[in-house]
């Protein structure tokens, strides 16, 4: 199946289908063919479940395509997930790293919670595990990525 991402058509790669307490679901993965990385769009509330279960999703789906690179959108996303912000860094990175992760481009949300909770992730952080840069928008977050 091909959809439009940013002008472009994308090889829909897997859309998660699971409802969110809102009914609403949590996370759509799609893989750019033209850039070779992996878009995540989260949506609406987050939990450290949701989180957990996307992340899992997309370091599989990095090592399906032999992707380096993520463009993790937190645009429309809400709710704290701070409580996994450990296990992003110490047991989800390193799995991803071994997938091929390189470079990954986080969008901040505008949500405050989701906001705090991505920069206690960040926090956590040695220089040396892999390139991840945050933004304020998603274009920046783009611009930046293709340069990697």
């Amino acid at each position: 199946m091909k959809i439009r991402l940013n002008n472009r058509i994308s090889t829909l790669v897997q859309i998660i289908m699971v409802d969110n307490l809102y009914g609403e679901d949590f996370l759509d993965i799609v893989y750019d063919e033209e850039n070779a990385w992996l878009y995540a769009n989260w949506k609406g509330y987050q939990t450290d479940s949701s989180v957990k279960e996307g992340v899992n999703r997309m370091i599989h789906m990095l090592d399906e395509h032999r992707a380096a690179k993520i463009l993790n959108d937190n645009s429309n996303t809400l709710g704290i997930w701070m409580g996994v912000a450990t296990w992003l860094i110490f047991d989800a990175l390193p799995r991803a790293r071994k997938a091929g992760l390189k470079s990954f481009a986080h969008v901040y949300g505008p949500s405050r919670f989701s906001r705090v909770s991505a920069e206690g992730a960040l926090l956590l952080l040695s220089p040396s595990q892999v390139d991840i840069k945050a933004f304020e928008d998603i274009a920046s977050a783009r611009s930046w990525l293709a340069r990697q």
